[in-house]
């Protein structure tokens, strides 16, 4: 696993502190990101679940993302996926976004 910290250029402008990132360098995937607020302190912790190949991409199925102050977590699970589906350019027309 190789870590990573990133800082905000502008840090007065950003919601979040410094924050860490753990990459798997063998699939270059994020696996885990942690935000501290503007203190410092922990504020969320983002991971991953399940990871599997879809498609021949490796694919995250379920995530977390934790509010470390509030003990509070939300979960986000993918059952299904397609990867190389052609989309129309109308469904990315301005109006068609706004509903």
């Amino acid at each position: 696993m190789k870590l990573v910290r990133a800082t905000p250029k502008h840090p007065q402008e950003e919601i979040y502190g410094p924050t860490v990132i753990a990459i798997d360098p063998q699939d270059a995937i994020i696996l885990r990101r942690e935000f501290s607020d503007k203190q410092g302190k922990p504020f969320k912790v983002w991971s991953v679940d399940v990871v599997e190949k879809v498609e021949d991409i490796q694919t995250i199925r379920d995530q977390t993302m934790k509010n470390v102050p509030k003990n509070a977590s939300s979960r986000l699970q993918t059952e299904e996926i397609d990867y190389n589906v052609e989309l129309s350019d109308a469904i990315f027309a301005p109006d068609h976004l706004k509903r």
